[in-house]
């Protein structure tokens, strides 16, 4: 989910006219993929709202719905966003979506996906040089 946040970030990064840049007008993401973004149809969903994804079905018992997490939008125009699957772990086209309250199995659910990436995860500089976790440090400095 940290890679589907910078995404997010990036994809908004690029939906204004950059100060200082090379157009005014145009904003970044229509300079290099030639494409716009439509407000209305981009900016339904925040990062992180609970939704229920609608999958196609039919008539069978087959799940209809899918507990996930929305990422980001999606560079087609028509407005479809990328969800994180709760019971796949994995990202998902979606264009039909029920926003609800966010469950406490879901909260719980991502707080454990927090503390098995932050367990495995290291910053460095540009030089490879690895920058200590705070955490990390304070209780070095303990001991």
């Amino acid at each position: 989910m940290l890679v589907e946040l910078v995404y997010f970030c990036v994809f908004w990064l690029n939906s204004f006219p950059a100060k200082d840049g090379i157009s005014d007008i145009l904003i970044p993401r229509a300079i290099f993929h030639g494409t716009n973004i439509d407000y209305n149809k981009h900016t339904k969903l925040e990062y992180g709202t609970y939704v229920q994804s609608h999958e196609e079905h039919d008539s069978t018992m087959e799940t209809r719905t899918i507990g996930a997490i929305e990422l980001h939008p999606t560079r087609i125009i028509h407005g479809s966003y990328y969800v994180y699957s709760l019971s796949t772990s994995k990202v998902l086209n979606c264009n039909h979506w029920t926003v609800l309250p966010m469950p406490t199995d879901v909260i719980n659910h991502v707080h454990v996906l927090a503390n098995w990436l932050t367990a495995e995860l290291t910053f460095a500089n540009r030089d490879g040089v690895i920058i200590p976790n705070e955490e990390n440090s304070d209780d070095e400095a303990k001991d």
